[in-house]
């Protein structure tokens, strides 16, 4: 089987390469910026990409759709970044970046490897999803646009693809142990710099268990279900400050 995982080097995405790839049935092309952490897997081809640099993405996707013999099984988006702080103090080009990064370089990877899912009648797509797409919240702009709009995107596709056994799937981690969550210093300063959340180890083992469901939606914590919750249910907005 065939995995496409994009920021495959570091945090979750490393986590479940290393679950995924004890089968040794599994290859796995890997999109990061760097390699530091994958480079001794022998089932791994590995593309040096920043996903800012949508050019170079398209790019990369049709080597890897050329090199795997445009069979992709399961595609896991998993890549982010974002520039925290109150939208009139965040850059436009740093917003475009983030953009870039969380959104439509992950379009273009699913755009392009959509048509041989179809075609097979046969894939699974997967978002690495954040609660922080669901509300506007303060300082998170940049981080949040792009996944909202990659929430969306996920609908989407599984609404168009019933027929096509096709499953496109968010799955929201929670507050999670790594570093990309460390630089968000407006968290941190809420919580006095105590390490919160789950361990990504325990979060990745999640994500695996659900590649291959059929939900639209699935929740690694009680606290991700229960903001979701509260998007469709606004009598629950009574605990928002509790949570945020």
């Amino acid at each position: 089987m065939n995995f496409l995982i994009t920021g495959g080097n570091s945090g979750i995405g490393l986590e479940i390469l290393k679950i995924l790839s004890k089968n040794f049935k599994n290859n796995f092309f890997v999109i990061s910026k760097k390699n530091t952490n994958v480079k001794n897997y022998k089932n791994i081809k590995f593309f040096k990409l920043n996903l800012e640099n949508t050019k170079k993405t398209k790019i990369v996707i049709k080597k890897i759709l050329n090199q795997s013999q445009n069979k992709i099984d399961v595609v896991i988006c998993n890549a982010a970044q974002g520039t925290f702080g109150p939208i009139n103090m965040i850059n436009l080009k740093d917003l475009e970046k983030d953009y870039n990064t969380n959104f439509f370089s992950h379009l273009i990877i699913i755009k392009s490897i959509l048509p041989s899912m179809i075609k097979r009648q046969s894939g699974h797509i997967i978002n690495i999803a954040s609660g922080t797409g669901l509300y506007g919240l303060e300082n998170l702009l940049s981080y949040a646009l792009g996944k909202s709009s990659m929430q969306i995107l996920i609908e989407t596709i599984k609404n168009e693809n019933i027929n096509n056994n096709i499953f496109a799937k968010n799955i929201y981690p929670g507050i999670t142990q790594t570093d990309f969550q460390k630089k968000n210093k407006f968290i941190n300063k809420k919580y006095k710099n105590k390490i919160i959340g789950k361990k990504k180890e325990y979060i990745a083992k999640i994500i695996v268990k659900n590649i291959f469901s059929k939900k639209l939606n699935i929740f690694c914590q009680s606290i991700t279900r229960i903001t979701f919750l509260m998007r469709v249910l606004p009598f629950l907005n009574t605990i928002k400050k509790f949570i945020f």
